[in-house]
């Protein structure tokens, strides 16, 4: 999976990783989306509590929306905006 090296350089490679891969699986939903630890770790490799620091950035920054949804409590993910410069 190819990053944007300025997106890594705002909010870390992790981040970026996660991001790039949120915006490949929500493609042209623009509602709540699923994506389990388990398909984000097959997509990225990255572990669960890497995934977890990386979403907290995201939604600290405003770009992501995350809620834990249905039975059994699944991650649903929504785009809300683009990374903020600073």
């Amino acid at each position: 999976m190819e990053i944007d090296m300025e997106l890594a350089a705002k909010v870390g490679v992790n981040a970026a990783i996660i991001y790039k891969a949120l915006l490949k699986r929500q493609g042209l939903c623009k509602e709540f989306f699923s994506y389990t630890v388990e398909e984000m770790r097959n997509d990225t490799s990255l572990t669960r509590k890497s995934q977890e620091n990386a979403i907290k950035i995201l939604e600290k920054q405003g770009v992501i929306e995350k809620k834990l949804l249905r039975i059994p409590a699944t991650r649903h993910f929504k785009i809300i905006g683009g990374v903020q410069n600073g």
